[in-house]
């Protein structure tokens, strides 16, 4: 299926170059313009149709999550798809060290892997402290995370399992681990202590609240009873540069299954690691702003537009529906990492409480896929965009 994509949106790429135009009306499009235009904060833009259905396409509006598209974008320019984060691993004595370089994608599966590969480099059975170095990454915190332990608002560190989240469940007036690959360590418990007593039913995946040192920290307890199946003490401080490395761990996944994964389940925490990630030296909110504004403007020559973080979370970013349009005619040979609605839909949400945007691809009757971009900032039934892209495909 991936691979058949591929080729049918390169087809399309070279056969729709400019926004064509649709050789009959459609009335149930013709519908929704009508309902569609008299709402300021809509903008619209679809290719294969008139003119006419150019609705405030010039409009900058709050994209949200529709933003990760770009996002997606500008890290297959950096990096390509085939690119793995690395973690690198140190001893000194009986301390193994673990310097975190901000992989976005290491889970409780992806520990299991790294244990094997230090297993055959050093003899574990003589560790007995660990050292963890979160230095890659500042504290920091971008615009538009909310402080709730909800698994959106998880916030971003050089070093973090499990999207920086705890999962635990409440069965019977007992807590338990919230997987099972992943042990309940002393601070998932702390984390789940602080649950409300009416809330602590069923299962839970808590935001780490704590800054990047709780990351680091919640880091350390799951790989300490993963990899040594006991709790060995545990030091958060930079590297000593005395010690002598020993493994540099690359990700099992490649850029594109974060991509399949940022995308499909709109993970923000995926989204604002890759932004943060995107300048070379030193991390930082306003490298990472910099970088992604030049790169597109130089790519695209916008004016008058905002990216200030990856995930769409911030309300100051600011795009236009042309110019996320001009970002779906380059990202055609990817649109297969966009999520799926039937055959005919390949697109992206962006979702707030007043916000219900959608951008993708739709095949036209032509079995051409063509770009559409539909930005809603005001309150609207959350199915309306659905509705909206099925008449596309009628």
């Amino acid at each position: 299926m991936r691979h058949w994509f591929k080729k049918l949106s390169f087809t399309a790429a070279l056969m729709v170059s400019t926004l064509t135009f649709a050789q009959q009306p459609n009335p149930v499009l013709a519908d929704h313009l009508s309902r569609l235009k008299p709402i300021s904060k809509v903008a619209l833009l679809v290719q294969n149709q008139d003119d006419g259905w150019a609705l405030r396409a010039d409009k900058s509006l709050v994209p949200a999550s529709t933003l990760k598209i770009v996002t997606a974008w500008l890290a297959i320019q950096r990096w390509g798809l085939g690119h793995r984060f690395a973690t690198e691993f140190y001893r000194d004595g009986n301390t193994l060290w673990v310097k975190g370089l901000g992989d976005p994608f290491i889970t409780s599966e992806e520990i299991e892997l790294i244990k094997i590969q230090l297993g055959a480099r050093t003899d574990l059975s003589t560790i007995t402290s660990i050292h963890l170095d979160n230095s890659f990454f500042p504290e920091l915190r971008l615009d538009g995370r909310n402080k709730s332990d909800n698994p959106y608002d998880a916030g971003n560190a050089a070093l973090a399992i499990n999207f920086n989240t705890a999962a635990v469940r409440f069965r019977n007036g007992s807590l338990q681990p919230g997987e099972a690959q992943t042990p309940l360590t002393p601070l998932a418990v702390d984390l789940a202590d602080d649950i409300p007593i009416d809330k602590q039913s069923g299962e839970r995946r808590i935001a780490l609240p704590g800054g990047r040192n709780m990351s680091a920290q919640y880091f350390g307890e799951v790989f300490s009873a993963l990899v040594f199946e006991r709790q060995l003490p545990l030091t958060i401080m930079p590297l000593n540069s005395a010690v002598e490395q020993i493994y540099s761990h690359k990700s099992s996944r490649t850029l594109e299954d974060l991509l399949v994964g940022m995308l499909k389940y709109s993970n923000n925490f995926i989204a604002n690691q890759l932004f943060l990630l995107l300048p070379d030296g030193e991390v930082s909110i306003e490298a990472s702003q910099l970088y992604a504004m030049q790169q597109l403007e130089t790519a695209f020559g916008w004016q008058n537009f905002n990216v200030s973080d990856g995930a769409g979370l911030s309300r100051q970013n600011k795009l236009t529906p042309r110019q996320l349009m001009a970002v779906l005619e380059r990202f055609r040979d990817w649109a297969y990492l966009l999520p799926s609605r039937g055959d005919r839909i390949q697109a992206k949400t962006g979702t707030f409480w007043d916000n219900h945007s959608y951008a993708g691809y739709y095949q036209d009757d032509q079995q051409q896929w063509q770009a559409f971009v539909l930005l809603i900032n005001t309150t609207m039934k959350s199915g309306y965009r659905y509705r909206f892209a099925d008449a596309l495909i009628r």
